[in-house]
């Protein structure tokens, strides 16, 4: 059985026919021209007295025929141009639009093909640190420097687990009950030990508590990526600053800066973008992330000048519905 297919509504709409609309848009014209021509010549032959005043007539007639066409030419005109401005203007917002989804769909198939080979490597990894730990059971100094290894990787593992979210899909089913201080130490530390963070200064303000509903892989990914920018922004002994405030209505707001060089205002949305970069090895990925967290958890990101002198780039966790299921985590 044939399926039956959904009517296009681009199929649906009044098609404009150009002759048509352009003959009856003429026979207007002609019919208004001749009736204003029959009674306004009626008007100046009994009006004048002379053949002078009438001649008079006839010219303030004509020009004022010509003004008055003149007039509704430019109106006519005007409107049909403001007209396809505004057409213009929205096919080019979705030309964007179909271009950023493309990038979008793109990155998605991107990122779960990177996170299927960082599957393979994070096995072997944690395979062969296994064996490691089970040599160095009497040597507790490096047994310790292992289970560091060993929780590093847990860690990227549960990052690698989510990166399929950038592509695109809500998973608002693995939101849970976080604290959000916790999560933001945890990102702190180890972008402390973190050879791109490891010799920048990093300074954090954090409330007594922050209780949120989130997705804390997420967040966490895009701290760290925010904070990575800053240091590479800020070069060796960059000023990093990260703080957590608490906004309007269970929102959070995380902001981190930097003591770089900052981004001009007209970059500012354009860094934002997936696959934007302006450093020759990059991948425009690493804000992508930001955004993805942003959208994730109903919130924005913004940026601005931070008073250290770099960019403050500041991520707003909104509300998202809480799941039957979500538990306590400490992110």
């Amino acid at each position: 059985m044939e399926a039956t297919r959904a009517p296009d509504p681009a199929s649906q709409a009044p098609s404009v026919r150009p002759a048509r609309t352009a003959g009856l848009s003429a026979g207007v014209y002609l019919v208004v021209g001749a009736i204003y021509i029959l009674v306004s010549s009626t008007f100046a032959s009994e009006a004048s007295g002379t053949v002078e005043e009438l001649r008079r007539i006839e010219i303030l007639k004509g020009l004022g025929f010509v003004l008055g066409s003149a007039v509704l030419i430019f109106i006519v005109n005007l409107t049909a141009l403001e007209r396809n401005r505004r057409e213009e203007a929205r096919a080019r917002r979705m030309e964007r639009a179909l271009h950023n989804a493309e990038r979008s769909v793109l990155a998605g198939t991107f990122a779960r093909t990177i996170a299927h080979d960082i599957n393979n490597g994070l096995a072997t990894a944690t395979m062969n640190l296994e064996m490691l730990r089970e040599q160095l059971a009497d040597d507790r100094p490096r047994l310790g420097l292992a289970d560091e290894v060993a929780a590093a990787l847990a860690r990227i593992s549960e990052w690698n687990r989510h990166f399929f979210e950038i592509g695109g899909r809500e998973p608002l089913e693995n939101a849970r009950d976080l604290e959000l201080c916790g999560t933001v130490e945890g990102v702190v530390a180890l972008a402390r030990q973190h050879r791109h963070t490891r010799s920048a200064s990093i300074d954090v303000a954090l409330p007594a508590e922050a209780p949120y509903v989130g997705i804390a892989s997420i967040i966490q990914r895009a701290l760290l990526n925010l904070m990575l920018n800053a240091a590479e922004a800020g070069g060796a002994g960059a000023k990093i600053r990260v703080s957590l405030v608490a906004a309007a209505e269970g929102r959070w707001q995380l902001t981190v800066e930097d003591d770089g060089p900052g981004i001009a205002p007209a970059n500012r949305e354009q860094v934002l973008e997936p696959f934007f970069t302006t450093k020759p090895s990059g991948t425009g990925l690493g804000l992508a992330a930001v955004v993805a967290c942003a959208r994730f958890h109903g919130g924005s990101v913004r940026i601005d000048t931070s008073p250290l002198g770099g960019a403050r780039f500041m991520l707003t966790l909104g509300q998202i519905p809480r799941t039957p299921d979500s538990r306590t985590s400490p992110g």
